[in-house]
């Protein structure tokens, strides 16, 4: 009977176990959507950058299929590019295969680079990126007479997302840290950088800011979550409080 009991036991654990697991993969899936991008094709000549909008609003992009061949039968290299950061590198011969480049960034846009060769040809692109926009994050920086503190607010805010994410790194997932964390670290790395050479009144370190903002607000889901966890309750809420700053002053 005693032995009955344990393996009931057992069991009953084991099934506590699997409902939290699936209670945490839920907590951080977003219902995607595949779509075709409206764009006419186009040429990529030698040594031009093409941005290519994804949408007014800012949304988690997994990643991108582009079709493109090189013209006149000349092979081409582009790269693809968001937020800075470069996410893939492209070879095309003179036909017109898919390419498939991972993005795995909160972005409204990418830029086409070309690196070396002939012309390419863009034909299509085609986007996988989450239903759940992230519409907090203004889409043009608005200038008014509001004048930033004397200091330079636009680094302080973003050497202090790094220290967060660094602090809250040790207790996270790897999901979590590679969905949430290491998109906000790496926006705040660029923001950071631009705005100790630029200073706070800047056109790029406000689009720096917005980035870091949009990055902040899709992790939106991993904060609420986060919250229940007594050792980090003050580190989110300091991280939500800096995503606050940052919509205040680019607003």
């Amino acid at each position: 009977m005693k032995l009955f009991s344990n393996k009931i036991q057992k069991t009953l654990s084991l099934l506590a176990l699997a409902f939290v697991v699936t209670a945490n993969a839920q907590a951080f899936s977003n219902k995607t959507e595949t779509i075709n991008l409206n764009v006419t094709p186009f040429y990529l000549y030698s040594g031009e950058t093409r941005t290519v909008s994804l949408g007014n609003d800012w949304r988690y992009v997994q990643k991108i299929f582009v079709q493109a061949s090189g013209a006149n039968s000349q092979s081409a290299t582009f790269q693809v590019v968001a937020n800075g950061d470069v996410k893939g590198t492209i070879y095309v011969p003179g036909r017109d295969p898919s390419y498939v480049v991972t993005i795995g960034e909160t972005t409204n846009s990418i830029q086409l680079q070309h690196v070396s060769g002939g012309t390419a040809y863009i034909q299509s692109i085609t986007v996988v990126r989450d239903c759940r926009p992230v519409s907090s994050v203004p889409t043009e920086p608005y200038y008014s007479d509001y004048s930033w503190p004397a200091r330079n607010e636009a680094s302080a805010l973003a050497r202090r997302a790094i220290t967060i994410v660094n602090q809250l790194q040790p207790y996270a997932n790897y999901d979590e840290f590679g969905v949430y964390l290491l998109p906000i670290k790496k926006a705040a790395a660029r923001a950071y950088a631009a705005a100790e050479a630029r200073g706070s009144v800047s056109f790029t370190v406000h689009e720096h800011l917005r980035i870091l903002k949009a990055q902040i607000d899709y992790a939106a889901l991993y904060v609420d979550e986060t919250f229940e966890r007594s050792a980090v309750f003050e580190l989110v809420i300091e991280l939500k409080s800096l995503g606050d700053r940052l919509d205040m002053l680019l607003r």
